[in-house]
């Protein structure tokens, strides 16, 4: 009788062990569906608030019967100032026709005058002192 129940329990035990096999197999597993992560939303940013650059401001030297820098480019809003370094008065005053009118006055030596530019184009200027003194300013956009 015990081989007999020996012969039984020795039969069952590979059977156990392929329907144990077969309910962990991968089949079972692909099926399971896991409860999903939880994703955090991401914060808020406030964008930052635009702040100008100030305009530019371009200072340049009138030296005895000269300017300094004779021609040169700006943009719209720049303030140029004249400052009279040599030993004479001067002046920076706009051609008769151009768009935007200026006149410094007379500059005497050490003084300083500006003026800004709020529109784009070509401007020629001179000295009412020394009118062969001549400059250009181009104003950009």
């Amino acid at each position: 009788m015990i081989s007999c129940l020996k012969r039984v329990v020795f039969s069952c035990v590979p059977a156990c062990v392929a329907a144990l096999a077969v309910a962990c197999s991968g089949s079972v597993a692909s099926t399971y569906t896991p409860y999903p992560t939880y994703t955090p939303q991401p914060t808020y940013t406030p964008v930052p608030t635009y702040t100008p650059y100030p305009a530019p401001v371009v200072t340049l030297r009138i030296v005895d019967d000269f300017f300094q820098e004779a021609d040169i480019v700006v943009v719209r809003g720049t303030t140029v100032t004249w400052a009279n370094e040599g030993e004479a008065p001067h002046t920076s005053s706009s051609a008769r026709d151009s768009r935007e009118q200026w006149d410094t006055g007379y500059l005497m030596p050490g003084q300083k005058a500006s003026h800004t530019f709020n529109q784009p184009g070509m401007f020629f200027y001179y000295c009412r002192v020394h009118e062969y003194m001549t400059a250009t300013i181009r104003v950009l956009e």
